[in-house]
């Protein structure tokens, strides 16, 4: 288990969990958008809570370890979802540019 830090608020989330959260953060940050995520975690009392946490560059976000054995919150879901939304912005997909020369909707212009 980590404890996250927002704001003044300290919840207690997975390892995963929260590892994912501020790597997303941080690629929100760097692509200069946002996102909101909705995770399962414990409260201050050990208590089971939802927190939404919108992350965008200004975001006071911070996570470290916690020596608690708690049963982990699942949150497989909105950690997959993380996860891959920060692959797609740290690694986004090359688009290859078109062969001018093989579209028939090109005029071909003589300069002379």
């Amino acid at each position: 288990m980590k404890h996250v830090t927002y704001a003044d608020k300290n919840l207690m989330v997975g390892d995963e969990t929260a590892d994912a959260l501020i790597a997303y953060a941080t690629a929100l940050a760097v692509a200069k958008t946002a996102d909101s995520v909705q995770i399962n975690a414990l409260g201050t009392e050990g208590e089971p809570v939802v927190a939404t946490f919108l992350l965008d560059t200004g975001a006071p976000l911070m996570v470290e370890t916690s020596p608690s054995t708690l049963d982990e919150p699942d949150n497989v879901e909105v950690t997959e979802y993380m996860t891959k939304r920060t692959q797609q912005l740290t690694s986004p997909k090359s688009v290859a540019p078109e062969d001018p020369s093989s579209s028939d909707d090109i005029e071909h212009l003589d300069f002379m």
